[in-house]
């Protein structure tokens, strides 16, 4: 019989471990973050550039553009003026020596003049915007529609139905609503907080700091409300592709039905009418 291979003794396993208890734990190397850094980079350079695209559409109806904000300074602006005739109302009343009734009305009247007219100018710029949005919205579906036309079959079959249809329908439509809705919103909000701003410098310098609160915890709020509504957005996104591929195989389903009856009703025709 053959002898057996001897194994490696203890003694022979001693360079190894003490090779391994004097190399020391690599920490992570600076590559790894290189990715996440190249990541991030990508999302600020893709923010850039929708956002520069989204400007140039905006800018190409640049008359109702400035129209719109010709409407949001005068709205606005009206809208902060009201609290100050409303003020020297009040004072008016408050006066040591009797009520003086002809200033009381009169910044009364400048008051409702003030919100009525405010009013009137939001409806015209909402009216306006809606307009801008929906040519937007007109021309982007046109070119996309342009685009679907000269891509190879290779693409319809690769890439699902529903997807192009929700690209066609619900992205465009939630531009749309960015630009008749949120776009409003931010117009007007950013110059209430600097209306708000210098009328309080004029009035009293100490509220200031009130701002020095608020706009730095409505800011964190808005960043963190952004955060946890994106992912719903993109979740309501795919479940909006799911339906309209579902949709669209439920209607070729029904052709099909609809076909294969009118196959069984022609051969049952023919049947009768056959010697």
């Amino acid at each position: 019989m053959g002898t057996k291979p001897e194994g490696k003794k203890a003694n022979d396993f001693e360079p190894e471990i003490k090779k391994a208890r004097d190399t020391k734990p690599e920490g992570k190397k600076p590559r790894d973050k290189e990715p996440q850094d190249e990541m991030q980079n990508r999302k600020m350079t893709k923010r850039r550039g929708v956002f520069l695209r989204l400007s140039r559409y905006v800018i190409g109806q640049w008359p109702l553009f400035i129209l719109a904000l010709a409407l949001t300074l005068g709205a606005n602006q009206l809208s902060l003026m009201g609290p100050l005739y409303s003020g020297a109302a009040i004072d008016a009343i408050e006066l040591r020596g009797g009520v003086d009734f002809g200033a009381v009305w009169e910044n009364v009247k400048m008051m409702l003049f003030c919100y009525l007219t405010s009013a009137v100018l939001s409806y015209g710029l909402s009216v306006v915007m809606l307009h801008l949005s929906q040519r937007i919205t007109y021309k982007m579906r046109k070119q996309v529609f342009e685009k679907l036309t000269t891509l190879p079959v290779g693409y319809f079959d690769t890439n699902a139905t529903g997807d192009i249809i929700s690209h066609l329908s619900y992205d465009i439509d939630t531009i749309n609503a960015t630009l008749s809705h949120d776009l409003i919103q931010v117009m007007t909000s950013l110059y209430t907080v600097i209306g708000s701003l210098v009328f309080m410098w004029q009035i009293s310098r100490p509220m200031i700091l009130i701002f020095a609160i608020t706009v730095p915890v409505s800011i964190l709020f808005t960043r963190y409300r952004s955060k946890v509504v994106r992912p719903l957005f993109r979740k309501r996104a795919k479940d909006s592709a799911f339906i309209n591929e579902n949709a669209f195989l439920s209607l070729c389903l029904d052709l099909i039905r609809h076909r294969l009856l009118q196959i069984r009703q022609y051969h049952g025709a023919n049947a009768k009418h056959t010697v």
